[in-house]
């Protein structure tokens, strides 16, 4: 399972990163930041980028990430009280 996050500069580029279903959670309970559930699980990220007409693929390490890249420092999904039971609800079942 992957988490990606679009990011728009000259090129089009994406980062996946593994997570688990806890991670996930975690995130949708506003536990952890956006950038912190992209930097779990795993220091091995995928950076794809497509320029319109050619996709490309590279796996980096975290630290080698642009900080440009990465979701806003302390931002979080600002969830409202609920708004993810259904989503939390299917994480758990998943991850028994």
């Amino acid at each position: 399972m992957f988490i990606c996050c679009l990011v728009n500069f000259e090129k089009i580029q994406w980062i996946g990163s593994k997570t688990t279903y806890e991670n996930l959670i975690e995130l949708l309970k506003n536990e952890i930041t956006i950038r912190k559930a992209f930097l779990n699980v795993t220091n091995e990220k995928i950076v794809i980028e497509y320029n319109g007409e050619k996709v490309d693929y590279s796996v980096k390490k975290a630290n080698d990430i642009p900080e440009k890249m990465l979701p806003t420092s302390g931002e979080y999904m600002d969830a409202e009280d609920g708004e993810f039971d259904k989503e939390i609800l299917e994480f758990k079942k998943r991850r028994m």
